[in-house]
């Protein structure tokens, strides 16, 4: 807010300038507003333009990573070692209702990124089982999604939960390889 704050003073103080002087001026500080913009791009340590040291050089950048910034879902993938969210974006159905469960540190973030035609609940597992017909989907996030209803597991790996007798199918479990627990659940069909 003070930076843009901050152009309106310029201009002011360009007003006052002679006008024979305002081109040198303004020349100036777009020289000081490049030399700003490349040291922060050089030096920025989360997302460098150029490595700090010679074994860094020679690894691919982290903006050819992303395709420039393109790649929304880099930092998903590369936290939690899996793509989850991809799966969840062509799992879950636009216009669904997901119940979402999670931790008190987990990413939410990208979910709502990639699909934000789908309304996700922030919710308890508890709220989940006792209301399962308001929700299409659980997504679970670094907590424990064991629905303890379970009766009995139909030939067709539909489970049944006790309480209303609703279907539901676990359409992805996150791997060994994943950090961070995680799964999709069909809760209606």
């Amino acid at each position: 807010m003070f930076f843009a704050a901050s152009g309106a003073c310029v201009a002011f103080f360009l007003q006052q300038i002679p006008k024979k002087y305002q081109p040198k001026i303004l020349n100036g500080i777009i020289t000081v507003a490049l030399i700003i913009l490349i040291s922060v791009c050089t030096f920025n340590i989360s997302k460098p333009l150029v490595s700090s040291s010679v074994k860094e050089f020679f690894e691919p950048n982290i903006w050819i990573k992303t395709n420039l910034g393109r790649d929304r879902l880099y930092y998903a993938r590369k936290h939690h070692r899996d793509n989850r969210v991809e799966q969840f974006r062509d799992l879950v159905a636009p216009g669904s209702k997901v119940a979402l469960v999670a931790g008190g540190n987990s990413w939410i973030y990208h979910f709502y990124l990639v699909s934000p035609q789908v309304e996700i609940v922030p919710t308890s597992l508890d709220e989940v089982k006792n209301n399962t017909q308001a929700y299409d989907y659980l997504l679970c996030l670094d907590v424990e999604c064991n629905l303890s209803q379970i009766i009995k597991t139909p030939p067709t790996g539909t489970e049944i939960l006790n309480d209303s007798f609703s279907a539901y199918k676990t359409l992805w479990e996150s791997s060994n390889k994943s950090l961070q627990q995680g799964k999709l659940i069909q809760l209606k069909k």
